[in-house]
């Protein structure tokens, strides 16, 4: 029973994400998607997820689609496969009496030209079955003209006769009018993967889903609140709406639809970045040979400067400012010391990781993820504190290295790591970095006051995000020195003085 219990849970929270991979692209105000139904109980079957596209939506060998209708099928065993023949079976969706393809026939409305009624499963087809053949490969429809090729004793006249019969059909046309609007999407991605998918397309609009545990995705308990509250057929506004109530807010440009300016600052070159999707480039890179600052140039006037000039000019023409940062730490920080808390710009970041560049903002809802484990090393006398940050690198064995060799007057190193460890997955989102940023300010403030500290030296090890929240708090952090660390040890294999206030 437990077993049982367990296997409808998994396979509806299946079904569950894959309404969300569908439902949040429809929050981008370029989406062609006009409602979205989970659970649709206005229809007999193929019920699952139900989509309208307004316009329609182009095809490449039918009418435009206007509606698609899925029915979503989860299997515990990865090797689970079907054929032609399970599709009038119905074990096959662990039914009694009726099979998948009979749903599909009383699914279907008179006269429809434009919907689509889509299996979506992870089993897969079967390698000789003739159904394989069968399915197109562009989007899972079956390919009729071959299905009515050869007679009555052939290969596909044994499958039309199979599923004549099963669904009570006088002739084959009648068979080909029930298939024509009939899709198969087979051997689909299996549960965990379909959770790093929702992931994925909430920090493209900039919201922020998982929490910590591994066992419990929120997309799967939010699921189940709209059926609760009543939603099945949501528009845009209406998702809005409900992930509003649940404390949850898409980055501002797709919020409130506002028109942001795309600026790239570049200090280094990176080979995925496509320049021309950015409405202005600050580019520093003829300041630096590779990673390090050309030693004719310095960091206030070849680095900060043109960074002050050029987001204030910004600044002026938008509000809105979304940044990419392939650039150093410190480029972070400044960026952020220009467009501070108080400067009446709404900031969002693209965050680079393993997945490629992420939409982060500082309100996007991942606002219970863990925050900074921190201790105070007492040096000795000195009025002066440096800041250790391990979040993607461990910081805090080099960090005292330096310092007792080259900052006399460092009295004291705070140590602040995250509970886990240092981790380039570690911060979870912009929420999740603005809260560390806070926390961060926030200790550093305290200790100024309460140790008279003269000048805090920061070295931080973390997502350009965190440093650039980190540098909107500048002026409670006093007076700072920002450092960048020399990874491949061609200048000493330490750090290197950058920007300071």
């Amino acid at each position: 029973m437990a077993n049982a219990i367990a296997a409808r849970q998994h396979g509806d929270n299946y079904q569950a994400r894959h309404f969300w991979n569908l439902a949040l692209p429809m929050l981008a105000t370029d989406s062609d998607i006009a409602t979205i139904a989970y659970d649709f109980s206005d229809r007999k079957a193929f019920d699952d997820v139900v989509i309208t596209y307004d316009p329609p939506r182009g095809q490449t060998h039918q009418e435009p689609l206007s509606t698609h209708y899925m029915q979503v099928k989860w299997q515990a065993n990865q090797d689970h496969e079907f054929g032609y023949a399970d599709l009038i079976d119905p074990k096959f969706i662990n039914a009694s009496k009726v099979s998948l393809l009979e749903r599909l026939q009383d699914a279907q409305t008179p006269n429809e030209t434009s919907a689509r009624y889509t299996l979506v499963t992870t089993a897969r087809v079967k390698a000789n079955d003739p159904l394989l053949s069968l399915i197109n490969n562009i989007d899972g429809t079956l390919r009729l003209k071959d299905l009515k090729k050869g007679g009555p004793d052939s290969k596909m006249g044994l499958v039309r006769s199979l599923w004549c019969t099963a669904l009570k059909l006088s002739n084959e046309e009648q068979l080909f009018d029930v298939l024509k609007s009939f899709a198969i999407l087979d051997n689909q991605p299996n549960l965990e993967g379909m959770r790093e998918l929702v992931s994925t397309v909430a920090r493209s609009v900039g919201l922020q889903l998982a929490p910590n545990s591994a066992s419990d995705f929120r997309p799967d308990a939010l699921a189940r609140e709209l059926i609760q509250c009543g939603y099945e057929d949501l528009n845009r506004k209406e998702l809005l709406s409900f992930l509003a109530q649940e404390g949850l807010k898409p980055a501002a440009s797709v919020q409130l639809q506002a028109q942001f300016t795309d600026v790239l600052i570049k200090s280094f070159d990176r080979l995925a970045t496509d320049v021309s999707k950015f409405d202005t480039v600050i580019d520093l890179t003829q300041h630096f040979e590779g990673r390090y600052l050309d030693p004719s140039c310095t960091w206030q006037e070849d680095v900060v400067t043109p960074i002050i000039q050029s987001l204030r000019t910004q600044a002026q023409k938008s509000s809105h400012i979304r940044i990419a940062m392939d650039a150093h730490a410190s480029v972070a920080f400044a960026c952020g010391r220009v467009l501070h808390l108080k400067s009446g710009v709404r900031s969002e970041i693209y965050q680079n990781g393993r997945k490629g560049p992420e939409l982060w903002h500082a309100e996007d809802g991942q606002g219970d993820a863990p925050q900074l484990d921190t201790r105070l090393i007492d040096l000795g006398a000195g009025d002066e504190i440096a800041v250790s940050v391990s979040v993607a690198q461990p910081t805090e064995n080099a960090v005292l290295a330096f310092v007792q060799k080259s900052l006399p007057k460092a009295g004291k190193v705070l140590s602040c790591h995250l509970p886990s460890g240092p981790s380039q997955i570690g911060i979870s989102g912009g929420h999740h970095a603005a809260k560390l940023s806070d926390q961060l300010a926030g200790i550093v403030k305290s200790l100024r006051e309460t140790h008279d500290i003269s000048r805090v030296h920061l070295f931080v090890a973390a997502p350009n995000a965190l440093l650039f929240y980190l540098g909107q708090q500048a002026q409670s952090l006093g007076r700072h020195q920002m450092y960048e660390y020399d990874m491949d040890g061609d200048h000493g294999g330490s750090y290197v003085a950058s920007i300071s206030d």
